[in-house]
């Protein structure tokens, strides 16, 4: 779909009552969207990024207590910690998007393919959790039944800049495609309650995509393609909560967690080739907000971030 077509779209749509607005931007993503398609195994797999990358920085997600951010329509990460022998997950989401229907698709799906998710998950599943969720599936079942299974707990709407959990209570803090979202005095306040929350050694796990979305579903623009505009006419095509995108870069990101107390452990970055060609050519011209950005900033469209709270 053309992105400024998309894009008037979801405006117009954001115009509308929430009653009115969520039911119909659900009934587009079910038929033209990201969620034509029912296949849990993307969310399953960045899980096992989160374990890896956990146990690179030293830690195992082995008995922790996770706090994810953005549940979005579905638990597919939350259902993944646990078959990987977390120990609880609270998931937090600003909407109340999670839809059940979806959740007992992707159930099914993690049922009848079992042997899929066996050879994904391989040495990190927990069998008997596996079992216990095929055995779920077997029989009627309501979403608070799975959620009491895989020790989830479900706020939203909720703000992770205001948990209702005492300090030092929490291992870790993950997010997938999440943090471009939210704006920047949010971000910074999501980051300090991390800080506040996270045990001392505690670490958060963040996979950012820093793309221009619209990108997704038309590839004749440039995952680039929101840098050539100022922020007042980006307003007008994307400030609504369909699709805002707040546009950082993953130096933004990086300086945001130092600022917010967190030592960034490590970053995994992804250049975008057909971006950092568009940066040399003399027909795509940057905003002057992002000038002095080093090449590779500009085109880094996708990152993992690791940051730790100190242990003293």
């Amino acid at each position: 779909m053309n992105w400024r077509v998309k894009a008037a779209i979801q405006n117009t749509l954001a115009k509308l009552p929430p009653a009115l607005a969520n039911p119909a931007y659900y009934w587009l993503q079910r038929r033209m969207g990201n969620m034509r398609r029912i296949d849990p195994t993307e969310r399953v797999q960045a899980t096992l990024d989160f374990c890896e990358m956990l146990e690179t920085a030293g830690a195992s997600p082995v008995d922790g207590r996770f706090l994810d951010l953005g549940t979005g329509w579905r638990v597919n990460v939350p259902i993944a910690l646990w078959l990987c022998g977390a120990r609880s997950v609270v998931t937090v989401d600003v909407n109340r998007y999670l839809k059940p229907a979806l959740v007992r698709r992707d159930v099914r799906f993690m049922h009848e393919h079992r042997a899929r998710l066996e050879s994904l998950l391989g040495a990190r599943l927990y069998q008997n959790r596996l079992d216990a969720l095929a055995q779920l599936d077997s029989r009627s079942w309501q979403i608070d039944d799975l959620f009491r299974l895989c020790s989830i707990d479900y706020i939203a709407p909720g703000d992770a800049a205001q948990l209702p959990f005492e300090s030092n209570s929490l291992d870790f803090e993950v997010s997938h495609m999440v943090l471009e979202h939210i704006p920047v005095a949010a971000l910074q306040a999501i980051h300090r309650e991390a800080v506040r929350v996270l045990r001392p050694g505690g670490k958060v796990l963040h996979r950012i995509d820093l793309s221009d979305h619209f990108q997704h579903s038309d590839r004749t623009i440039s995952p680039l393609n929101f840098l050539q505009f100022d922020d007042d006419e980006w307003r007008t095509i994307a400030g609504n909560r369909f699709m805002f995108m707040n546009r950082l870069r993953i130096d933004d990101h990086l300086r945001l967690f130092e600022e917010a107390g967190l030592r960034v452990v490590s970053c995994r970055r992804y250049e975008d080739e057909r971006g950092l060609a568009q940066l040399d050519g003399a027909s795509f011209h940057v905003d002057a907000q992002f000038s002095g950005k080093s090449r590779s900033d500009l085109a880094t469209t996708a990152a993992w971030v690791v940051a730790e709270k100190p242990a003293s």
